[in-house]
């Protein structure tokens, strides 16, 4: 007997790193919605490429896009009553933009209809920013990502941060555009629950509140064959080696060699390949 959408949707949510769940989910779609299942194939594929570290397909990137345009307002239209913004990964919404009192509402519907593992969490439309309710709150430790981008936070935020045990199979952290400095970054390297991080996200541009002790990416003094400035990643500035020599190596501080797409994160991890070295280890 054929297996119904239902179970189909159900075995693709309890495996979201795996693709033979979303294949047979494109598989069923032949019939039902060509469109999606040509997408999710699509998605796979691309997945698969930048898994491995290839070059991307673009081809397939363009025909994405295509259908997204055509689709999407149909394909996540479940997910986009809820939610500002969505992104799909390997064919399935993966990451939301939602308002935080919304996501303590109704984060356990959407963890149903979607494997959402990463979360853009945007400024509260009424009252204050629910910071202790969401690090209270069973749904915040389904996450591999969350960010946390122009809020206001301070350091004793990130204080409060560092010491929720929701947090501890946190991968990706992201507090871009916030008033913070040192000590928010001790607080996270100190922390008993957050040593799964891989990285931590802070803008290295001209922009507001950019200070981090991780290695930055910017303009080196190498040129390309055409004379191009090239773009790399500076070594660990002090903040960041003082960092290190207290706590032992810390994966976040080098985005070289521990970045990757918030959506392979997980995958990366559960497999070895990421962090590059175990936290703590003596450097």
């Amino acid at each position: 007997m054929a297996a119904t959408w239902k179970e189909l949707h159900t075995a693709a949510l309890r495996e979201p790193d795996e693709d033979a769940p979303r294949l047979a989910l494109a598989e069923y779609y032949r019939k039902a919605d060509p469109e999606l299942g040509r997408f999710i194939e699509l998605q796979i594929q691309i997945g698969v490429l930048r898994r491995a570290g290839r070059a991307p397909n673009y081809k397939a990137d363009d025909e994405c896009d295509r259908l997204l345009t055509k689709h999407g307002p149909r394909w996540n239209q479940t997910i986009a009553k809820y939610t500002q913004d969505q992104d799909f990964d390997r064919g399935m919404i993966s990451r939301v933009s939602v308002d935080p009192h919304i996501f303590l509402e109704y984060g356990a519907w959407l963890f149903v209809n979607a494997p959402i593992r990463s979360v853009f969490f945007t400024a509260a439309k009424n009252g204050a920013f629910p910071l202790e309710e969401l690090l209270a709150s069973e749904l915040i430790t389904r996450l591999d990502s969350i960010a946390l981008v122009g809020l206001g936070l301070k350091n004793a935020d990130v204080d409060a941060i560092a010491a929720s045990p929701g947090l501890h199979r946190l991968l990706g952290l992201s507090l871009s555009d916030n008033p913070l400095s040192l000590p928010a970054f001790e607080a996270i390297a100190a922390s008993p629950h957050l040593g799964s991080l891989l990285s931590v996200a802070r803008r290295s541009d001209a922009r507001p509140h950019t200070y981090s002790p991780a290695a930055e990416y910017a303009i080196t003094d190498r040129d390309d064959m055409d004379g191009r400035p090239i773009w790399d990643y500076r070594e660990l500035p002090p903040d960041g080696v003082a960092l290190e020599a207290k706590h032992g190596y810390l994966p976040w501080l080098h985005p070289k060699d521990n970045g990757c797409s918030p959506f392979d994160a997980r995958y990366n991890v559960e497999r070895g390949k990421l962090p590059v070295k175990p936290r703590g280890t003596p450097v």
